[in-house]
């Protein structure tokens, strides 16, 4: 056994806590204190037979969980836009340029028409120079973004990679 020079108070054959001066007449008497080794940890059993103490085994180390890449929802117009592939952006430009009565089927062209409106209502904001930053976690826009996907432009992934934000700065 190394020098003793620490007391361990026990609660049964458990460690409850360790101190370095002797407890004697400084502690109610109905708590038992054992000399200890230096090296003895809280948590360590002890054998009153062999007067040993057996420290706790050391933690088993923790692997940190990958982390998540960072990502921004806050972005330029300019940024937003480029969140889109060029065929996303041709699509949306393509729609938005639709011209009424092109179609045949009159269901169909009212469909494309308010789509062409409602592209133009949330694209053409993007072109607002009032406009400094597009968020995409904002209500409106992950409404926009999702009406984009209802017209097949974008896919499920798509969306909600565009929804994630942009990848932030390292």
């Amino acid at each position: 056994m190394s020098a003793i020079t620490r007391w361990a108070r026990l609660d049964g054959s458990v460690v409850f806590e360790v101190i370095n001066s002797d407890p004697e007449g400084r502690f109610d008497p109905s708590l038992l204190w054992v000399a200890c080794p230096a090296d003895t940890q809280q948590g360590a059993t002890y054998d009153a037979k062999k007067g040993t103490f057996t420290n706790p085994p050391a933690p088993e180390p923790v692997e940190p969980a990958p982390s998540e890449p960072a990502y921004r929802t806050v972005m330029t117009p300019i940024r937003f836009k480029a969140q889109f592939s060029v065929q996303e952006q041709v699509a949306i430009k393509r729609a938005r340029a639709y011209q009424g009565g092109a179609d045949p089927d009159a269901a169909s062209d009212e469909r494309k028409a308010f789509a062409r409106d409602a592209l133009d209502i949330l694209f053409g904001s993007l072109d607002d120079p009032r406009l400094a930053e597009v968020d995409v976690a904002d209500p409106s826009v992950v409404g926009g973004i999702d009406f984009v996907r209802s017209l097949g432009i974008l896919t499920d992934e798509r969306a909600d990679a565009i929804k994630r934000g942009a990848p932030a700065a390292v």
